[in-house]
This record gives C-alpha cells, sequence and structure tokens, in this order.
C-alpha cells in the first residue's frame, strides 16, 4: 500500500474533531498530507474557513483537561474517553465498543480471579504472583488495544454511512 493511501485510510478513520485539530496546524504537514487533508475535509464537509474558526474559537475557550490531550493507549480510562468523544461527535453511543468493553473487564476480573486462586492452590510466591499477573494483564491490553482500534474504525464507518445515506 502507497503512503497516500495509507495516509488517505488514516484520514477517513480520523474524528471529525481529529481532522480539524490537524487543519489548525496544517502548516506542519507534508504537502501531500496537507492535500489529502483538505480531501477528506472538503469530503465531509468540515471544509469552511468559517468552521475552522468556529473550531479555532471552541479549542480556545475549552479548559484544559490533560486527560483529553493525552495520548491515546491501552486501557478502560482511555475507552471511555473515546466512547465520550463518539458520543459528542455523533450524538450516539457506541454499542459495540461499550459491549466489548465490558466483556474485557469481565475477562480481566475472571483471569484475576483465576490467577489468585491458582497461586493460593500451589502457593506461589508473591514475585511469581505478580510477574504471571502482570504478564496477563500486559498482554490481554495490548491485544484489546488493537482490538478496539479496529471496532472504533468499524463504528466510525458506519456511522457516517448513516450519516450520508440520511443526508442524499
Amino acid at each position: 500500500m502507497s503512503d497516500l493511501q495509507e495516509l488517505t485510510r488514516q484520514y477517513e478513520s480520523q474524528a471529525d474533531e481529529e481532522l480539524l485539530r490537524l487543519a489548525l496546524e496544517s502548516e506542519q504537514l507534508a504537502p501531500e498530507a496537507q492535500l489529502q487533508l483538505k480531501a477528506e475535509l472538503a469530503r465531509r464537509g468540515i471544509d469552511s474557513p468559517e468552521r475552522l474558526e468556529q473550531f479555532r474559537q471552541d479549542e480556545a475557550q475549552a479548559t484544559f483537561d490533560p486527560t483529553i490531550y493525552s495520548k491515546r493507549g491501552p486501557g478502560i480510562a482511555s475507552a471511555l474517553r473515546d466512547w465520550q468523544r463518539y458520543h459528542r461527535q455523533t450524538g450516539e453511543w457506541p454499542i459495540i465498543s461499550v459491549v466489548a468493553g465490558l466483556i474485557q473487564v469481565l475477562f480481566l476480573l475472571g483471569c484475576l480471579l483465576f490467577v489468585f486462586e491458582l497461586a493460593v492452590q500451589r502457593m506461589w510466591s508473591p514475585t511469581r504472583f505478580f510477574l504471571t499477573i502482570g504478564a496477563v494483564f500486559f498482554t490481554e491490553l495490548w491485544l484489546w488495544d488493537r482490538v478496539r482500534g479496529k471496532i472504533r474504525i468499524k463504528e466510525i464507518r458506519s456511522y457516517r454511512t448513516r450519516r450520508r445515506s440520511v443526508d442524499h
């Protein structure tokens, strides 16, 4: 896949808010990235100078909240922020992501109980117990982050498809 196609795919998967934030700093992007960004903004109908200025003003008025500007990463707090952002932008809750998140929490609790029971039965040392818990949780959270990203892209595309069908 070419860099241009990858960039197009990346922009298509981003929320309007993320693209508008990029547009505010577009001078820092390579010329090809600027063109792709402009094309994606136009495709979504959010490329007007007035829209960008309104977004700039909204961003300037927003109270700084480090959790909003932090990097996306694995974990429940990050998922909650993604769900809230999706809801603010679309007016809908990302049901598939929420259900998957609940399943993840239940799975993590089940893993914790299983490892704890195993450690008690086999009289593991605290070191072995914590290493095992760390390995299980690290692996599960790493996998969950990948799955969550794919679910998020699917929900955004689904929303855009529904929005386009209503607009036409």
